[in-house]
């Protein structure tokens, strides 16, 4: 992840990555291995990998399919590796970046955490490559401005974690958006309808009186 294009700073961030044959071994256990050649994750094109990973389904199936795709959290990568993960460890890590990312309070990493990466100067940038996926999500989500970090306000949201495009956004989505507009004339009509119906209906009887006293008048 680059940090954004008004910063004067070029630093970016990464950590080593690349699985395969990963499976579950049990109710609960997923194995796999780190590939022969690891690359360096940069995270995905146009987002943030943080926000994919809260709104994450954190059951089996959902723990296994994102190891499958971006590997373990807590292991460090080596290449050819074999590495074993548990489905409840993987929930807390879940629940702990978003309790940061709802309270907006970033010193969550120990110190063994934070020690454990590297950092050069790579091509122009100041890189750190993060000790393990863990981490790099920890650097996602600290790099984000605090005031763009949001929860949907729609109850119900399967996706509500989102940062702000604008700081007046509300709705992680047009059709979360769309469901606070339905919501909020909902609300309005049962406050304020009955008396907008008893208003509506006098000043049409004061039209239809005027009109026939301008009739006669003829």
């Amino acid at each position: 992840m680059n940090t954004p294009a008004k910063s004067n700073n070029r630093f970016r961030f990464c950590t080593l990555a690349g699985v395969e044959d990963v499976r579950l071994a049990g109710s609960n256990k997923i194995v796999g291995r780190f590939k022969p050649t690891l690359m360096e994750f940069y995270g995905p094109p146009n987002r943030r990998l943080v926000e994919d990973f809260l709104n994450w389904p954190s059951d089996v199936d959902g723990v296994l399919h994102f190891t499958r795709k971006y590997g373990p959290l807590q292991i460090s990568p080596v290449e050819g590796a074999e590495f074993d993960v548990f489905w409840h460890p993987w929930t807390l890590d879940q629940r702990k970046l978003r309790s940061l990312w709802r309270q907006k309070t970033f010193f969550d990493l120990n110190k063994r955490e934070r020690s454990n990466g590297t950092l050069a100067f790579r091509n122009g940038w100041l890189t750190y490559t993060a000790a393990n996926l863990y981490v790099y999500l920890y650097m996602d989500l600290v790099t984000c401005e605090a005031k763009r970090l949001r929860i949907c306000k729609r109850a119900d949201c399967p996706y509500p974690y989102f940062i702000a495009r604008h700081l007046k956004q509300r709705f992680c989505s047009d059709k979360c958006a769309e469901w606070g507009q339905r919501e909020w004339k909902k609300q309005w009509w049962t406050e304020h309808g009955a008396t907008w119906r008893q208003e509506r209906k006098q000043s049409k009887s004061k039209k239809k009186g005027g009109k026939n006293v301008t009739h006669k008048a003829r």
